[in-house]
């Protein structure tokens, strides 16, 4: 994976697991993805309400969920 700036792999992490959903992946499966900065970056997703955690698992919250389906053709 070539090195992405933060806030592309925050784009990038963010989209893969709405993308998946209702597909389960967790903070790992995003690190082996993304590299380390996915960590921050799921940080900072959880921060601004986007994904929620459930153990080990990053899940999209509701309202990113319709904001999705919204931007879907």
């Amino acid at each position: 994976m070539q090195a992405k700036s933060l806030p592309q792999t925050r784009r990038a992490v963010l989209g893969l697991v709405l993308h998946e959903h209702p597909a389960e992946l967790t903070s790992n499966d995003l690190r082996r993805e993304f590299g380390e900065d996915a960590r921050q970056a799921i940080v900072d997703l959880l921060e601004a309400g986007l994904l929620r955690r459930e153990g080990d698992y990053v899940r999209p919250t509701r309202p990113a969920l319709n904001f999705y389906r919204l931007e879907l053709p």
